[in-house]
């Protein structure tokens, strides 16, 4: 015996078919026959039995069983398709191994010719892990990382790198690094449903324009009035460009002056300078410096003695003068 869309009878249909003669010989003729109105019940199964990741999703490969019963004339065939393709005949459990939305439909069909209305059951699977790409911007004197992750199923939870061996951080838009000697940018991403990529790695060499000449600088002094000198910084650098200019007086920091440059003008006044030594420091953008050359107090202790004399002679001349005056003065009144 055959049914459409099904197989040949098994041994099972065959004993049930020879039990149902055997009762009807033994009823007599005028026994009533055997009436099975009821269709089948098709259970269905997955293994793993509930999700294995995250947000409902299996990381995992889904085994689907499939159970049919009929407490009368008994299960002839049960049938299943997947995300409405064809109907195929159920013989053994069956695999998801893809990363899919799956809707699995399936009904059975017993001996009589009863038909269970089609039943379904859904379930998510991506085994897949995200996967993670870079790009490195190199600049002078550092260098801009970014990371862009796809995951084509359930989407990308986080990015997560570490530099140098360092504690792990959440990525969230590009980032600054150092271009001194060599770093190593560790980096992974996680999806939706808990899928891990691999561990990647990038080693950033030091960068081969890195500015690592000294600028040049040269220091010269002009005299302002008599205890005021002006100290003249001539800077330049054609790498990075020039930060600053710093002055020191007998090796301690008195003056900074920041700019391009290439003219860094700084006033000191003191009422010694004899003896004093002045150096400028220029560093550039890079952070490198280069230090000029010394430069002593524009005028001695001679010049200052001198100048201080005619001063006090100038003075008591004035007031001489002024003393004379009055008694004109006065005289001119008598």
């Amino acid at each position: 015996m055959y049914i459409e869309g099904g197989s040949d009878m098994n041994d099972d249909m065959v004993a049930k078919g020879v039990v149902c003669a055997v009762a009807v010989l033994l009823g007599g003729i005028n026994s009533a026959p055997l009436v099975d109105t009821t269709p089948p019940v098709t259970t269905l199964s997955f293994d793993p039995e509930v999700p294995d990741g995250y947000n409902n999703w299996y990381v995992s490969n889904v085994t689907v069983t499939l159970n049919a019963t009929d407490d009368s004339s008994g299960v002839n065939v049960t049938y299943y398709r997947i995300n409405e393709t064809e109907w195929e005949l159920y013989v053994s459990p069956f695999l998801l191994n893809r990363s899919n939305y799956y809707t699995i439909e399936y009904y059975s069909i017993d001996i009589a010719g009863n038909v269970e209305d089609v039943q379904s059951a859904s379930c998510k699977v991506d085994v897949v892990p995200p996967v993670t790409t870079y790009h490195i911007d190199h600049f002078v004197g550092y260098h801009v990382c970014s990371f862009w992750a796809t995951d084509d199923m359930s989407g990308v939870y986080a990015t997560f790198f570490s530099i140098d061996g360092g504690a792990w951080q959440a990525y969230g838009s590009p980032f600054y690094i150092s271009s001194d000697g060599t770093h190593i940018i560790s980096f992974y991403s996680v999806d939706k449903a808990g899928n891990k990529e691999d561990t990647q790695q990038i080693t950033i060499p030091p960068d081969p324009y890195q500015d690592t000449l000294p600028p040049t600088i040269s220091l010269s002094v002009e005299k302002i009035v008599l205890n005021k000198l002006k100290f003249i910084a001539s800077a330049y650098d054609v790498g990075s460009g020039m930060d600053r200019v710093e002055f020191y007086v007998d090796s301690q920091l008195l003056g900074n002056v920041t700019g391009p440059g290439p003219v860094y003008e700084w006033n000191w006044t003191s009422s010694d300078a004899n003896g004093h030594t002045v150096q400028a420091i220029a560093y550039d953008q890079a952070g490198n410096s280069a230090a000029s050359n010394n430069v002593t107090g524009y005028y001695s202790y001679n010049y200052n003695h001198h100048q201080l004399r005619f001063t006090q002679f100038f003075l008591k001349f004035m007031e001489r003068l002024f003393q004379l005056f009055l008694l004109l003065k006065l005289g001119g009144k008598k």
